[in-house]
């Protein structure tokens, strides 16, 4: 439960700082981000949260990526960002063919 509280504080002043951050260039590469695959989507997702700086943005290259998450969608921001890493991990996979 402690691991919940503590994500759920990250994520709020993650949010609150977002602009800060990206101003003074606290965001972290995707490439920088190595997450095993061989774990369950709960333990990918906490240690996604756990390495990453501020999970609303990333960088891929030199382009910031904001997230935002509606309130009323019919998917969860814990699923929005894992489709995001499964979609990032395919597109390397795709370009080392």
């Amino acid at each position: 439960m402690e691991e919940i509280n503590q994500l759920e504080y990250k994520l709020k002043k993650s949010k609150e700082n977002l602009q800060a951050d990206i101003a003074n260039r606290r965001i972290d590469k995707i490439d920088n981000i190595s997450i095993d695959s061989n774990t369950s989507l709960e333990s990918r997702i906490l240690n996604f949260f756990q390495k990453i700086k501020n999970p609303y943005a990333i960088r891929v290259g030199n382009i910031v990526v904001e997230m935002e998450f509606s309130d009323n969608s019919n998917i969860s921001p814990m699923e929005c960002i894992d489709a995001t890493l499964i979609n990032e991990y395919k597109m390397r996979e795709m370009s080392n063919v």
